[in-house]
């Protein structure tokens, strides 16, 4: 079951093309936790995908965690995902847009709810 101490580890066997990336911030870290880690490797790289439309099949996997984490019960886990993830997908409006395409319905509720609250939408 999906829960804060191994959500990077599901992340990683969800989309394991991330894990070379994963292992290169290592080098700087002792311990990374997740903020860290979907804020400065999964973000950078699910951007990029989203910019250059590229790899359809990596971003539907990776949204089909990120919905997964939107309805995990560990509310931590949930925060990593509104938090690190989605506020930050918004900060690009054409980046959020591509990203909708690929979100479930909870991931989606909860970007429209961050999206309002920082009064983008």
């Amino acid at each position: 079951m999906l829960n804060y101490d191994n959500l990077v580890q599901q992340m990683l066997e969800a989309v394991p093309e991330i894990k070379p990336h994963y292992e290169k911030e290592l080098e700087w870290w002792d311990e990374i936790l997740p903020h860290i880690v979907f804020g400065d490797v999964i973000n950078p790289y699910i951007i990029s995908l989203l910019k250059n439309s590229q790899d359809l099949d990596i971003l539907q996997r990776a949204f089909q965690f990120f919905e997964i984490m939107a309805n995990c019960p560990d509310e931590r886990v949930a925060e990593v995902l509104g938090v690190t993830v989605l506020e930050r997908l918004g900060d690009e409006p054409e980046v959020l847009k591509k990203a909708m395409k690929f979100m479930g319905n909870k991931t989606k509720e909860i970007s429209d709810d961050i999206e309002k609250g920082w009064g983008r939408k």
